[in-house]
């Protein structure tokens, strides 16, 4: 069984924060963090948050792409 622990922080609606902690769930070992405007369509949204999820990932996990 695990365990959770909660921590409340404020952000600017539209933000998307994904952490991922280590198998203990004691340590943070990657944030990513997209912001963008929300749209009144529910299906546009949907396609910006595909969207950031995709950049947010684009170098995860870190040092798995080579800088020039």
């Amino acid at each position: 069984m695990g365990s959770a622990t909660t921590t409340e922080s404020e952000y600017v609606v539209g933000t998307l924060v994904v952490d991922i902690f280590d198998k203990t769930g004691k340590n943070l070992l990657w944030r990513g963090i997209a912001q963008d405007e929300l749209s009144n369509k529910p299906e546009k949204n949907v396609q910006k948050v595909a969207k950031a999820s995709d950049k947010l990932f684009k170098e995860f996990p870190p040092g798995s792409v080579v800088k020039k």
